[in-house]
């Protein structure tokens, strides 16, 4: 995940797929620094991606900046400009739409949306209700976990928004805004503790 001053953002996570044992040499996470340096348009950008997608292990990338916001997967989702809504990934295609994410969508909707009509809203509210969210342990029933290739206890390990457990678990939150000609970005370090170090960035937007 990165910003820019000029307002350029981009966002990816791995595609998961415990079947796939090739070696990839190109990071994904070089996708981001390139777009962030590059000068292309989101969608520009993500369509000569596209044609080198195979150098790289499976990746969701999102990339925008203040006039257009841009989703992609290399395994299976052409570049797309998304128009206004709520947009939420895991680690498989956007489109599939596994449980994990539906309930993301509907607690983020429901909680957190709500919220931002409310001219009296505190910066403390909104942080305490995004940390509810985004560390809501419940877990996926066994029959509704999505197949990608690795053991069901794993799979229903992976299944929770929030992941905590001795040998894997969440390692950060982040909160991401853009208001009043600046980003506001609130990292919470977690290493699969729910308690953890807060960090809060300021950066203006360039004019």
């Amino acid at each position: 995940m990165g910003i820019t001053a000029s307002g350029r953002w981009a966002i990816v996570t791995n595609f998961r797929n415990g079947r796939d044992k090739n070696q990839y040499q190109t990071s994904r996470g070089h996708l981001i620094q390139t777009f962030l340096e590059s000068d292309l348009t989101p969608i520009r950008f993500a369509q000569q991606l596209e044609l080198k997608q195979q150098e790289y292990a499976g990746f969701n990338l999102f990339v925008g900046d203040r006039e257009q916001a841009v989703y992609m997967s290399n395994r299976g989702e052409a570049p797309q400009v998304l128009a206004n809504g709520v947009y939420v990934v895991s680690n498989g295609l956007m489109s599939e739409d596994w449980e994990k994410t539906k309930h993301l969508r509907k607690r983020f909707t429901q909680e957190f949306l709500p919220m931002l009509q409310q001219s009296n809203i505190t910066e403390t509210a909104l942080h305490s209700t995004v940390w509810d969210i985004l560390e809501d342990e419940r877990k996926v029933i066994l029959d509704l976990l999505p197949d990608t290739g690795i053991n069901a206890e794993m799979e229903a390990l992976l299944s929770s928004t929030f992941i905590q457990s001795p040998i894997y678990g969440t390692r950060c939150s982040n909160f991401l805004r853009m208001r009043q000609q600046q980003w506001l970005w609130t990292e919470k370090a977690q290493q699969g503790e729910q308690q953890g170090e807060i960090v809060e960035q300021k950066i203006s937007l360039l004019k």
